[in-house]
């Protein structure tokens, strides 16, 4: 979490224009290389270090959420804060 609070102090875009631009294409990004390949869903698996988070379902497997999914929306919030 330390990583995700460091990451949306540091970045700053200049804009809310900007901010919707970046977090628009890279939810499209994001959609391509999750649904669309398993690229991301086998790194993340096998990938030791804290860059995702996981929480207990009760079909016994984890779900998964990455901190960028934390930091870019993040950027957007913190943006709209200042």
């Amino acid at each position: 979490m330390a990583f995700s609070i460091e990451g949306i102090t540091l970045i700053d875009t200049g804009s809310f224009r900007n901010a919707a631009i970046l977090l628009s294409g890279l939810f499209f990004y994001d959609i391509f290389w999750v649904f669309g390949t398993d690229v991301m869903v086998t790194v993340a698996k096998s990938f030791k270090a804290p860059i995702k988070l996981l929480f207990p379902r009760p079909t016994g497997k984890p779900s998964m959420l990455g901190l960028g999914d934390i930091v870019i929306p993040g950027i957007l919030v913190a943006l709209n804060s200042r």
